[in-house]
């Protein structure tokens, strides 16, 4: 539980600064203005990733299906400008400085939490299983990478989520390559997760969309190996229709949604490892709807 005096020593002691972005500390007042303004707040959000990164940039964590929320030092809000009527067992877990994170009640819960903050009845018994997992301190002065060194100094950082906790740092990894990315966005769906957010280490905390916060969802990515090509017809005779791959599991098919004209002219080189976007597998295990990404590349 942290008091007021403590929460001030921490402002001094992360660089915290005074949450002028806070529409008013008055619930009413500020329900009426977030009604009025824009009926949702704003926070930092991402894009889609569509293409590589270097991973060596971002911190990498598990995508959580709960209900984004913000802590403005005193109340809860969900994004959409609503108050949210948490009970004291879990307000008395924050300090007062602004929070960003997620309402979770565990993987493939999404529908159960977002009755209950709907709900708005801080006694249902839901509330016993609910965490707020905090991905982001946003005034915090400094890069993500400071944000999140603040964040494991004040909340207990999981292996990866957990419920065992009522606050929690939503534990960052650093991963080096894209096969290793994909390889954790397996792990993470496997066990019924959403995805993955990719931060930026250098990002600093902005009121709006970020393109140095990236979501990588279970659309689901798979590596092949080029094995061939073949020749393209209409407006790509003389190119690459597509190209002939095979799967780590020895199954061979075509590619051809996705390529650029500068593909289809200079195709990857036999033995190249490609990554494959797909809409999940056919009844023979090949991918369904295969498309060229060079999130691989």
């Amino acid at each position: 539980m942290f008091s007021l005096t403590t929460s001030l020593i921490l402002n001094s002691l992360f660089g915290y600064q005074t949450a002028t972005h806070v529409i008013s500390t008055n619930p009413h007042q500020q329900r009426l203005q977030v009604h009025k303004e824009s009926q949702q707040l704003t926070l930092m959000h991402g894009i889609t990733l569509e293409s590589a990164v270097n991973l060596n940039e971002y911190y990498v964590s598990e995508k959580l299906d709960g209900v984004r929320a913000y802590w403005d030092g005193r109340h809860l809000w969900s994004r959409s400008g609503l108050l949210i009527k948490a009970p004291a067992s879990l307000i008395n877990e924050l300090p007062a400085i602004p929070l960003d994170g997620e309402l979770w009640l565990g993987r493939g819960n999404f529908n159960r939490i977002s009755g209950l903050i709907h709900r708005n009845d801080p006694s249902h018994s839901y509330w016993d299983q609910v965490s707020f997992a905090v991905f982001d301190l946003p005034s915090h002065t400094g890069a993500f990478k400071d944000r999140y060194s603040a964040l494991q100094s004040l909340f207990p950082v999981p292996p990866e989520p957990s419920q065992e906790y009522p606050v929690f740092t939503i534990p960052q990894h650093t991963l080096t390559s894209e096969q290793t990315l994909l390889r954790y966005l397996r792990e993470v769906t496997d066990k019924g997760g959403e995805g993955l957010m990719l931060h930026k280490t250098s990002n600093i905390y902005t009121y709006s969309r970020s393109a140095n916060v990236l979501k990588l969802k279970p659309t689901n990515f798979t590596q092949a190996t080029v094995i061939g090509y073949k020749p393209g017809t209409g407006k790509y005779e003389g190119k690459v229709g597509s190209l002939h791959v095979t799967d780590e599991n020895g199954l061979t098919f075509y590619v051809g949604s996705g390529l650029s004209d500068e593909i289809r002219n200079n195709p990857p080189a036999l033995g190249s490892l490609i990554c494959v976007k797909h809409s999940g597998f056919t009844t023979n295990n090949k991918p369904r709807f295969p498309r060229y990404s060079n999130l691989c590349t």
